[in-house]
């Protein structure tokens, strides 16, 4: 598989196309304020208390309670909307691979009506990378790298959950010399954006700011450049051998 070509041919798409930029960057928009609505104002029951506040066993309990309530809240919104805004990437970046039109209303559309397989499918994936990661994180690694076409496999031949897992495993299993390889640019391209992230949020304010853009438009590229490579694969574009 050359991986240069679809590296290259990915950006290409998104330069063709940054209206799939959108999605992603906007879901991290809406977690970051609902977060900051909902788990913001738990603040001021935390911070510094004069000596003249009492607080019974039971306010503490129900200060807690509520807490926990909240974060709870903000981490269903945020799977839910982060699952919404990945899934209209991925329909977008395969009508650009197919030569098709890309609009945000269109994956919105056809997005909506995949919401359930959706989150059945994170729900799944993630519990089984949980465990994998449990036991000596090496197991976690490996059903991720097996499982990594599973929401592609989802949203664009439009299968059941279970088939979708199944097959995404078959894919890597069949190429499995060119997904590893893919595996492995994945992971330095993640480390790569990990420490531009880290040297930028060096600067205040602003930092934090261009942080979230630059982590937005990777997982935004990253969506096109997985489904390049699953088209490839399963439509049999794609040579036996890699090659970088």
């Amino acid at each position: 598989m050359n991986i240069v070509g679809l590296l290259q041919e990915s950006f290409g798409k998104v330069k063709s196309h940054p209206v799939m930029l959108v999605p992603i960057l906007a879901a991290t928009v809406l977690i970051a304020l609902f977060s900051l609505i909902l788990v913001g104002t738990l603040v001021p029951q935390f911070g510094p208390m004069n000596s003249e506040t009492v607080i019974t066993a039971e306010e503490a309990v129900g200060a807690a309670g509520a807490a926990f309530g909240r974060v709870i809240a903000v981490m269903v919104f945020g799977s839910i909307v982060g699952l919404l805004g990945h899934g209209m990437t991925v329909l977008m970046a395969d009508d650009a691979i197919q030569g098709r039109e890309v609009r945000l209303n269109t994956a919105w559309q056809q997005v909506r009506g995949r919401i359930v397989p959706l989150v059945i499918t994170s729900v799944v994936v993630g519990a089984l990378v949980s465990v994998g990661m449990v036991l000596l994180v090496l197991p976690g690694i490996v059903i991720a790298f097996f499982l990594m076409f599973s929401f592609v496999a989802l949203m664009v031949r439009e299968l059941a959950p279970l088939t979708a897992l199944g097959n995404s495993f078959r894919t890597v299993k069949s190429n499995f010399a060119a997904t590893f390889v893919f595996f492995l640019v994945m992971i330095a391209l993640g480390v790569l954006v990990g420490v531009v992230n880290f040297v930028i949020g060096l600067i205040p304010v602003l930092g934090a700011l261009l942080g979230v853009i630059i982590s937005s438009a990777y997982a935004s590229f990253l969506s096109v450049f997985v489904v390049s490579v699953y088209r490839g694969l399963t439509d049999g574009a794609v040579p036996p051998a890699p090659e970088v």
